[in-house]
């Protein structure tokens, strides 16, 4: 988006590290909280749905509860939603600047549904007092003459009132689904680009990221609203025994279900990422969120079976620390999946550094000399050396002599045949003088 590459700034190494240690942070804010508001949200509309069909005013007082716990209040949806994900998109247009992807406008696009979604859902939440008001009139304490009047502005409130729940929650999850479409294919950016938008959206791996975060949306909402009524705010909720055991049951089941498939997701979603950013920590991270559900799910075993509601704190904590690795584990994934575009970035940043302080205006630099005295002892155009031979890696950087400039300058394992090549040490213009040498051999020879 226009407007967006107009706040692009050069980014050096250091500060594009630094904006992937923010993307978690922000990530840890938001994710947790469309989570709950996801899954809190089909909750309170299936509880107000019942309270029609089973004609039971309990259903919809629960149905209000649980919006209210899950929502916290009107100024949350702008904390820790609306502003945090304007930031993710700020930062990943710093991140993927230059890269030619329409991750960003597809962000915004997620940006624009989410706070859509969260404009009915806080609608739907305010105008909830209003149905309430109807279920505590006494229709016989009313005139004859009003009755009829009475019921229909009493039906038309609850019909629109459920509307409000249902658009928020479509256009919630549409714009969770473009959110999950737009991690996917960032964690996967030089190894996978979709042909288009919906491809993107209907990819498998889309698929189960965005099943990952509807089974932790109940998971995660299940927990939180027994901690909230039992523990956290447990004054307020004087609950009869009967209800508060229909209540824990009906939770833990939830939970359970959900947390089930958390693990068989997540290995299955493992298996789908490419071998090449595979790293330690994605492994460490993926194991932290196979070890703590499976805790969350062991205690939530408890809770079900011998109503011991004393373990719920440490089922909620369990999923809620899950789902921050998860988010970890993601973010690591994106940074791996982007060392190339990140070594691009910090050279043009190095290159315009060296500009400013006066250092790009040597005159002739010797590009044959340098290789000769740089490169030539571990490389040769068509025999293996200590590295491998020129022709044989060239072609992909054929056309893209930044990458290629990027990679001289900060070079990275690639080949696990053959030794991590050393950092020559060259200026920027020196390694570009260099990368245009070796395309220029290899357009020669290749003829």
């Amino acid at each position: 988006m226009e407007f967006l590459d107009k706040l692009v700034l050069p980014q050096s190494a250091e500060h594009l590290e630094l904006l992937h240690y923010i993307s978690i942070l922000l990530q840890t804010i938001v994710i947790p909280y469309l989570i709950l508001i996801f899954g809190g949200t089909i909750l309170s509309l299936n509880y107000f749905r019942k309270s029609y069909s089973k004609r039971d005013s309990s259903y919809i007082q629960f149905a209000k509860d649980v919006l209210q716990i899950v929502s916290i209040n009107n100024l949350s949806a702008v904390a820790l939603g609306i502003l945090p994900l304007f930031t993710l998109i700020l930062v990943y247009s710093q991140i993927f600047n230059k890269t030619g992807t329409h991750y960003t406008s597809d962000l915004f696009l997620a940006f624009l549904f989410i706070t859509v979604g969260l404009l009915f859902i806080y609608t739907f939440r305010i105008t909830f007092s209003l149905d309430l008001i109807f279920k505590n009139v006494e229709e016989n304490s009313l005139p004859e003459i009003s009755k009829q009047d009475y019921n229909k502005i009493k039906s038309s409130s609850a019909k629109i009132l459920s509307r409000y729940g249902y658009f928020g929650i479509v256009f919630l999850f549409a714009g969770i689904w473009i959110l999950a479409g737009v991690l996917t294919a960032a964690s996967n950016f030089e190894f996978w680009q979709p042909n288009s938008f919906i491809s993107m959206l209907f990819s498998i791996k889309t698929i189960v990221y965005l099943l990952l975060f509807i089974c932790f949306s109940f998971a995660l909402t299940g927990s939180y609203i027994l901690f909230y009524i039992f523990f956290w705010n447990k004054e307020n909720y004087q609950l009869e025994e009967s209800y508060k055991e229909q209540l824990t049951k009906f939770n833990s089941r939830l939970i359970y279900y959900s947390s089930l498939f958390i693990p068989i997701l997540i290995l299955f979603y493992i298996y789908l990422i490419p071998k090449i950013y595979l790293s330690g920590n994605v492994f460490t991270f993926s194991f932290f969120v196979l070890v703590l559900v499976l805790a969350a799910l062991s205690l939530n075993h408890y809770i079900l079976n011998k109503f011991k509601i004393n373990y719920n704190p440490l089922v909620f904590f369990f999923l809620l620390l899950a789902v921050f690795s998860f988010v970890v584990q993601k973010e690591i994934l994106i940074k791996n999946a982007t060392e190339s575009n990140a070594l691009i970035l910090s050279a043009e940043y190095n290159k315009i550094l060296a500009e400013l302080k006066g250092s790009g205006t040597e005159v002739a630099i010797n590009a044959a000399e340098i290789y000769q005295v740089k490169c030539a002892a571990c490389h040769q155009f068509d025999k293996k050396l200590v590295g491998p031979a020129h022709l044989d890696v060239l072609p992909k950087y054929d056309g893209k002599i930044n990458q290629l400039v990027a990679f001289i300058r900060n070079p990275v394992k690639v080949d696990p045949a053959y030794p991590p090549m050393p950092n020559p040490g060259l200026k920027p213009n020196e390694a570009e003088a260099v990368a245009q040498f070796l395309l220029d051999e290899y357009q020669k020879l290749k003829k």
